[in-house]
């Protein structure tokens, strides 16, 4: 509900004129009104879902196992950044083959600035944390408790 909550007042409170808050928005107005906004939801969801700050704090039962051996760690990094580059190759043979660009909707969405590349960065460890912490913890935790299996 927040998330589509915050979209609804992102869109009524763009700047008169133009199609999207990003297309012609300084760094500073993109930063507080695009960035900011979702990760305010974010953590949000995250505080909500975890019950931080009520009795019994769950993240640590949602973030799930710690990696216990080095092997693991190495293992899983190099799984993800093997994942990384097959996607930077999917998206260069893409470009070659196709001439695919960028989508103005998604374009005006990028950073340009050295400000707004810091907060996207930001923005994109808070979205992959939350999301892992909600759809993967909360959600299968919801659905095993709900079907009375283990997920």
């Amino acid at each position: 509900m927040a998330v589509a909550v915050t979209g609804t007042l992102l869109r009524y409170f763009a700047a008169p004129g133009s199609a999207s808050l990003g297309s012609a928005a300084s760094a500073s107005s993109r930063i507080t009104g695009q960035y900011l906004p979702l990760l305010l939801v974010n953590a949000g969801l995250t505080v909500y879902c975890c019950r931080i700050f009520r009795g019994r704090n769950a993240l640590r039962d949602l973030l799930g196992e710690r990696w216990l051996a080095t092997g693991r760690t190495l293992s899983d990094l190099a799984l993800a950044s093997l994942a990384f580059m097959l996607i930077l190759s999917v998206e260069a043979l893409s470009v070659r083959l196709f001439g695919a660009s960028r989508q103005s909707a998604s374009a005006s969405l990028l950073p340009t600035t050295e400000a707004e590349r810091g907060c996207w960065a930001l923005l994109a460890v808070s979205v992959g944390f939350c999301e892992e912490v909600v759809y993967r913890g909360y959600l299968q935790t919801q659905l095993a408790a709900f079907s009375g299996r283990a997920s």
